[in-house]
């Protein structure tokens, strides 16, 4: 099992996602995704992770203070929510992860630009 936080500034990422995706393909190495739930993530179960080395992609979200239009005959107005996270976490991604075995704790600790 790899598990871990991730902050943003002093924050929990309170919802989001991460990705590790393997530097090298190999046999047995592919992109695992895990939901980030009040800055806690867990890979586990059927998602064994080889050791390697990880390009790692963290998104977060919030609401945005704008809501979607409901559709027609319904009341329900949806939040809409958008990615805080500065680019260098996800999209253009600087974060990397060595991973040695399958029982990891892991911290991600990102900086407001």
């Amino acid at each position: 099992m790899v598990a871990g936080k991730v902050l943003y500034g002093d924050q929990p990422v309170a919802d989001g996602r991460i990705a590790l995706r393997p530097k090298v393909k190999t046999a047995g190495t592919r992109t695992l995704q895990a939901v980030i739930t009040d800055g806690v993530f867990n890979f586990s179960g059927s998602q064994k992770i080889a050791p390697g080395t990880y390009e790692v992609v963290i998104t977060g979200r919030r609401k945005s203070g704008q809501s979607i239009a409901p559709e027609e005959g319904s009341e329900e107005v949806i939040d809409r929510y958008v990615q805080y996270l500065p680019s260098r976490y996800n999209t253009h991604t600087e974060l990397i992860l060595e991973v040695a075995g399958d029982n990891s704790e892991i911290l991600f600790e990102l900086t407001p630009q």
